[in-house]
């Protein structure tokens, strides 16, 4: 909980920090719709007058959250609420401080008062959540969502590049496997290494995002990496794909049909890892405990795990096939045009 206190403190300091820069941007182009993608609201977006739309690239559970569903963040069972109160109560604790000094800040800057507990207002013209329809479902459907509200199967308009397996993996047997932190948590050195060493006793070969500080360790001979790498690239190439379960690397991994190990660390990535778990298309572990045997033989199943692969296809298959960004497109140019919400 503690990460999640100091990431909101940390946005709301941005905010803080750029709110006068937006409203001089607004008032300078003029805009007629103002799309955001935040955790965290602008007084000068809310004050302007203009149609917003809300982008909301995360988990959508933090977006949906309600009393039917359990609260975001804790990585919680859909059919199991057992612990949902208790957890909500401690998100709320841990938030409140933060809220209530953010809310006070909002107010004197002319905007509305927030919903409690919230940082973020819901638009009135239109929510857009980034999450495949396969898996967004079990949320909506205890939801309450109204017209204002669309979903998006995914951002994804670039064609992946050919990318070129370097040598020294091509030469060796086993199965191709990609394995990413994420830019945040990658900089955790220790972990790393840890689940580095751990991955250099598998039989398989691996592709590794090693992060800014790539130069404190090095990579044994069953693995390759850069600093940065390009994922997307990648993705198409491997058999699977262990990750932090972050937002953009789950969509863009059901969308290339590869299923996932993930490690969550903070954040919406445990309700991803608890969404994949569901939907029998990925393995969460505890990147700070898990055992050598847990993991290793966690690769080995997924990896040659048939049935898992068909239900991933199946979800890959629909995303590619899906419209939503269109429709997307087409109500924010209706909503610019109108200020209206557009009729479904």
């Amino acid at each position: 909980m503690k990460f999640i206190e100091t990431s909101y403190r940390e946005f709301v300091d941005s905010v803080m920090y750029s709110d006068s820069r937006i409203a001089e941007i607004i008032n300078h182009v003029n805009p007629d719709v103002i799309v955001q993608d935040n955790y965290v609201c602008y007084p000068s977006i809310a004050k302007s007058g203009k149609p917003s739309v809300l982008l909301f690239s995360a988990n959508p559970l933090a977006l949906f959250s309600n009393s039917e569903l359990p609260p975001p963040y804790f990585g919680l069972p859909l059919n199991d609420s057992t612990e949902w109160e208790q957890c909500d109560k401690i998100l709320k604790e841990t938030l409140l401080k933060s809220w209530q000094n953010f809310n006070k800040w909002v107010i004197e800057k002319g905007a509305p008062s927030l919903p409690p507990f919230k940082f973020q207002y819901i638009s009135k013209h239109l929510n857009v959540y980034v999450y495949p329809k396969s898996l967004v479902e079990d949320y909506a459907r205890f939801a309450n969502l109204g017209p204002e509200f669309i979903g998006l199967d995914h951002t994804i308009t670039t064609t992946p590049q050919k990318f070129e397996i370097p040598a020294s993996l091509k030469a060796l047997p086993g199965k191709l496997i990609l394995f990413s932190l994420g830019s945040m948590a990658s900089s955790d050195i220790e972990l790393t290494k840890r689940l580095v060493a751990i991955m250099s006793k598998s039989k398989h070969r691996f592709i590794v995002s090693k992060g800014q500080d790539s130069d404190k360790y090095e990579l044994p001979s069953n693995m390759w990496g850069e600093p940065r790498i390009p994922q997307m690239d990648i993705l198409p190439l491997v058999d699977l794909f262990i990750t932090h379960g972050g937002n953009n690397s789950f969509v863009e991994s059901l969308y290339c049909g590869k299923p996932m190990i993930i490690l969550p660390i903070f954040m919406d990535q445990h309700d991803n890892a608890q969404r994949a778990v569901e939907m029998k298309i990925g393995i969460k572990l505890n990147p700070f405990t898990v055992e050598e045997h847990v993991l290793l033989e966690a690769i080995d199943k997924l990896v040659n795990d048939a049935s898992v692969a068909e239900r991933i296809n199946k979800i890959s298959e629909l995303m590619r096939k899906s419209s939503s960004m269109d429709l997307v497109i087409e109500r924010i140019e209706r909503i610019a045009q109108t200020s209206q919400i557009p009729s479904i």
